[in-house]
C-alpha cells in the first residue's frame, strides 16, 4: 500500500526538497527563463495578465548555493507530469532550450539582490499510476512559490493556453508574477482531485 504524504512538500522527492531548502536565506543573483526554440517564448515586458508561459522552465541563481532549476518531470507513480527541481546544467543543455537572462528586466529585476525568505509548496491529489487502484492516491507537485521581500514568483507546471481553465499539471511551465495572477492559479487548484479510471 502506498502511504499518502501528509504535506504538500512531500510530493517532491527528498533530494529535490533539500536542494530548495538550501537556498532559503540566500541572495538571488539571477533569473534565467528557458523557452523552446521556434516557440516565441521570450519575455519582453510585463503583461496585465501577470503570467508568462515557457516550455522548459527557469533557473534561479543564488550567491552562496549557485543555481536551482525548476522544470517538469515524471513522478514515481508514472504520472506523466509533475513540477520538478532539476540540475541547471541538465536543463540548459537540452538542445531545444533557448535561455534568456531576465535579471535586468521588470518585474524580475526587483528580486535581484533580495534574500529568498521562503518557498511554499503546492500539490493536489491524483490517483494516476501505471496501474490505477484505490491505493494509488497521492499528491502530485504542481506549484512552487518563491517569496522575496520584493514579492513572489510562482512557478507552476500547467497546460499552455488553458491553465486558467484546466487545473491539471502538464509538461509546460507557467510563471505568475502579480498577486492577482498568483491567487488565480492557486484558487483554481485548491481542493482539486484528479481522478482517473482504470477502464
Amino acid at each position: 500500500m502506498n502511504e499518502r504524504p501528509s504535506h504538500p512538500a512531500d510530493a517532491l522527492p527528498d533530494a529535490e526538497k533539500q536542494q530548495l531548502d538550501r537556498v532559503v536565506g540566500d541572495v538571488c543573483t539571477g533569473i534565467t527563463f528557458c523557452g523552446m526554440r521556434d516557440c516565441d517564448e521570450s519575455f519582453d515586458a510585463p503583461s496585465e495578465r501577470g503570467f508568462h508561459e515557457l516550455t522548459w522552465g527557469l533557473v534561479f541563481s543564488f550567491q552562496r548555493e549557485g543555481r536551482r532549476a525548476v522544470s517538469w518531470h515524471q513522478d514515481s507513480f508514472g504520472n506523466p507530469n509533475r513540477l520538478a527541481v532539476t540540475p541547471a546544467d541538465k536543463l540548459l543543455s537540452i538542445e531545444s532550450v533557448v535561455p534568456q537572462d531576465v535579471s535586468c528586466l521588470e518585474p524580475w529585476s526587483a528580486h535581484i539582490g533580495q534574500i529568498l525568505d521562503q518557498i511554499t509548496f503546492h500539490s493536489y491529489e491524483t490517483n494516476w499510476a501505471r496501474q490505477i487502484s484505490a491505493e494509488t492516491w497521492h499528491p502530485v507537485a504542481w506549484g512552487l512559490e518563491f517569496l522575496f521581500p520584493s514579492g513572489s514568483i510562482f512557478v507552476a507546471a500547467a497546460i499552455h493556453g488553458s491553465f486558467l481553465k484546466e487545473p491539471m499539471v502538464n509538461d509546460e511551465i507557467v510563471v505568475a508574477y502579480t498577486p492577482q495572477a498568483i491567487n488565480t492559479l492557486r484558487a483554481l487548484r485548491e481542493g482539486y482531485r484528479e481522478e482517473w479510471s482504470s477502464a
